[in-house]
């Protein structure tokens, strides 16, 4: 015999939530700096303003994070088509 799965409270749901947005928030901020040869502390230190001059800047803020989120959006849009798949059947 299975033991009762614990009832859905608002409580719960916001938990989840927040673990949930904190380890997006995580994975936006560290998987942009892994990996590659180029100066994360120069690019970091000249910001998304400064992808004119420094080509760090350019590869970080241009094309490292822009990728990282759509990443985010795209597995996000997965999970919420799964569950949706899910709730039909």
């Amino acid at each position: 015999m299975s033991p009762k799965p614990k009832p859905l409270t608002l409580g719960r749901v916001l938990a989840h939530c927040a673990v949930g947005l904190a380890c997006a928030a995580g994975l936006v901020l560290l998987i942009p700096l892994a990996g590659g040869s180029i100066s994360l502390r120069s690019a970091l230190a000249a910001g998304p303003s400064g992808m004119g001059t420094n080509s760090d800047a350019l590869i970080f803020w241009g094309t490292r994070v822009p990728r990282v989120l759509m990443a985010m959006l795209a597995g996000g849009s997965l999970a919420l088509c799964g569950l949706v798949f899910q709730s039909v059947l």
